[in-house]
């Protein structure tokens, strides 16, 4: 060992131990460097690192003349530099160690009584030396002792350096702040027993080009030349010919076989977000030909059904008051009458009700579609018009808010209706104004709206929880920049906009004359794709999507009910026959366009969770930050309430902002698990 003056204050046993160990395993170090390049390479950056500023090595060792071994050390493997890629581990010889260090001493770079100090070091540690293996050596600079040693240097080096400036006079505390942060980021550096938690695989989602040849031909020309027209994306106007489809058909056709057990129907939500001023008013007169017909229905309801009714009320009045009469006559000589009170009773009670009847009929008019509507005028108009209707809006920002309870004292989401006239499941409302309605509801919707609403949806705890989210098909535009008007003329041409319009009106012949709804069988073929379907969206759930993966349970469901619509498009040209089963490439078209949409929005509200999960590690990580630099996971249990599982998930998913280690007390005991914020 090179010689050491005495210290003149006597050492405690402890302090004494320490030091010793120190010395150790600096000795351990620095002729483990001698021995191998390999383990020079792999401890350099961290062991007397070079300081370019200062043009020497930092000084890391407590034994002055090891720092000098050292630098030759690093000067004799600094000629192998250019050959980084050799496969053998060199080492310096013991000659050339010992011809080294005299070098040193005759050109006075060192001083005599440390040069021969280390020479004779340098002569016991000859054997040694030759004796490392290159495994412990490896086990060294991978071990808790070496770690150790440099965070205690890193601290001996601030103490100084602190003393130094103070000493000086230029340590203000912004100085000695950052100092102090950064020996303790170097400090943290150096935890070699990191707890990693399991690799997560994430697949990128890459959704691709809108699959527009999925489409039903009528309904791909007028997608297509629409889009083109407004210059708008195609996906655009597609998705508003589905759901336009689907409100057409409203509860007049049925999918069976395609699942276990289920009938399924083919209405669809259909909600789509773009910006201002984009094209939404544009794509939405896709819809006018279910808006024309209905606009039908209301003239002719206004000039044939409502006089009709209205007189008929009048005829009921009459009858009314005629029951009246004779009932209190009756009642008055029932002796005297052949007649009994309880017949006369019935017959008025039939006449109230039916009164009671038209008056509901009066009060909501028929029609095929419905704007912005509370629960309860949704309710009223799905009772006037046989359980079905179309939520329509261009803009739907108010039905948006309604839906999600905005305007309800608890704020409660007003979309009860939604959850069952996605099913069809009964459903009943009580109302002391206006009584009872039970109803099996079938509702379709199409909505335009901003971004910033469709989150407002997406964001709703109680829709996600409910479901409602998982039933809708989002399609979110993310407009780059505002296209140029070219100056080229375009327009709809006259046979396709013809073509979408007889396809609309067809449907809604067919429904209005069926009394019960089409079922229509899929196929084996068929099934097997939506089967499919249903087990990649299951590898997903039970993957990286594993925390929303009741979003994606209505994968299938969705897949069959597009399936339902193009084969009612399909019949409708004349491609297929009402006994026709629903077919495999009617199957694959349906899952090619929701699998689209599905992948589209993932890959938007996935972003958009990173993002609130990043804001929200950071304001746990400030929390974090005022219990101290590190805590360890059972009292930031304790005190914060965050479980050492979500902490290690976040550890993995956000290495870069903090990691566990694994930390022994320095008088022993058992180890505990530390959270370290990097950032």
């Amino acid at each position: 060992m090179s010689k050491k003056p005495k210290n003149m204050t006597p050492e405690s046993p402890d302090a004494k131990s320490a030091r010793l160990n120190q010395e150790t395993l600096e000795r351990e170090i620095i002729f483990g460097v001698v021995k191998s390049r390999n383990f020079y390479l792999k401890i350099r950056e961290s062991v007397c690192p070079w300081d370019a500023e200062k043009g020497f090595h930092r000084n890391d060792f407590s034994v002055t003349g090891y720092n000098t071994l050292f630098e030759i050390v690093a000067a004799h493997y600094h000629r192998f530099s250019l050959h980084e890629g050799i496969s053998e581990d060199i080492r310096i010889t013991h000659e050339e160690l010992r011809n080294a260090l005299v070098d040193q001493v005759n050109k006075k770079k060192i001083a005599d009584t440390i040069g021969d100090a280390l020479l004779a070091e340098i002569d016991e540690e000859r054997d040694y030396t030759a004796n490392l293996s290159d495994e412990s050596l490896m086990a060294l600079a991978d071990g808790a002792a070496f770690s150790s040693w440099l965070k205690r240097r890193i601290f001996e080096q601030t103490v100084n350096t602190i003393t130094s400036r103070k000493t000086l006079g230029d340590l203000t505390l912004e100085g000695l702040v950052d100092l102090t942060r950064t020996a303790e980021k170097a400090v943290r550096g150096l935890d070699f027993d990191i707890i990693t938690p399991p690799p997560r695989s994430f697949e990128e989602i890459l959704p691709g080009k809108f699959p527009i040849g999925a489409l039903n031909p009528v309904t791909r020309e007028i997608a297509e030349q629409a889009a083109d027209v407004h210059c708008i994306p195609v996906s655009v106007t597609a998705l508003t010919t589905l759901a336009t489809i689907s409100g057409a058909i409203g509860k007049s056709v049925q999918v069976v076989d395609a699942v276990n057990g289920h009938v399924t129907p083919s209405n669809l939500y259909i909600v789509i977000a773009a910006p201002k001023s984009f094209g939404k008013g544009a794509a939405s007169q896709l819809a006018k030909p279910i808006l024309d017909a209905s606009e039908l229905y209301l003239n002719k309801f206004l000039r044939e059904t409502q006089p009709r009714l209205l007189a008929e009320i009048a005829e009921i009045e009459l009858k009314t008051e005629y029951a009246k009469r004779h009932l209190r006559n009756v009642v008055e000589a029932v002796e005297n009458h052949a007649e009994k009170p309880d017949e006369i009773r019935t017959d008025l009670g039939k006449l109230l009700l039916r009164k009671k009847d038209i008056e509901k009929q009066l009060k909501t008019i028929p029609t095929l579609w419905i704007g912005s509507a509370t629960g309860a005028a949704l309710s009223d108009n799905l009772a006037a018009n046989n359980e079905t209707i179309f939520s329509y809006s261009a803009e739907a920002g108010d039905m948006i808010r309604i839906a999600m309870g905005r305007y309800n004292k608890d704020k409660s989401g007003d979309f009860d209706l939604f959850l069952s006239g996605y099913t069809g499941e009964l459903t009943g409302e009580s109302r002391v104004s206006r009584g009872t309605n039970r109803m099996r509801p079938c509702i379709s919707a199409l909505w335009f709206c901003q971004p910033l609403l469709l989150n407002e949806i997406l964001a709703n705890d109680e829709a996600t929880e409910r479901g409602l989210t998982a039933r809708i098909l989002s399609h979110v535009v993310e407009q780059k920049e505002i296209p140029m008007d070219d100056g080229v003329v375009r327009a709809i041409m006259p046979k396709a906009n013809q073509a979408w319009g007889a396809l609309i009106r067809s449907i809604l012949e067919k429904r209005e004359a069926l009394r019960e709804p089409v079922q229509v069988h899929c196929s084996l073929e068929a099934r097997e794709v939506f089967r499919a379907f249903h087990n990649e969206s299951v590898k997903l759930r039970n993957g990286q999507f594993n925390s929303v993966e009741g979003e994606l349970g209505r994968w299938r469901e969705n897949a069959i009910r597009v399936a339902a619509g193009q084969w009612v498009a399909d019949f409708n040209a004349g491609l297929c026959f009402v006994d026709s089963p629903l077919t495999e490439n009617q199957a694959v078209r349906a899952v090619s366009l929701v699998k689209w949409i599905n992948l589209s929005i993932l890959a938007v509200s996935d972003k958009s969770r990173a993002a609130k999960k990043l804001e929200e590690v950071h304001q746990m990580l400030d929390r974090v930050r005022r219990m101290g630099p590190e805590i360890s996971l059972r009292d930031l249990d304790r005190r914060a309430g965050v479980s050492r599982e979500k902490i290690l998930g976040l550890a993995g998913e956000f290495s870069d902002l903090m990691r566990v280690v694994k930390r022994t007390p320095p008088n022993g005991g058992r180890p505990s698990e530390m959270l370290q914020i990097l950032n």
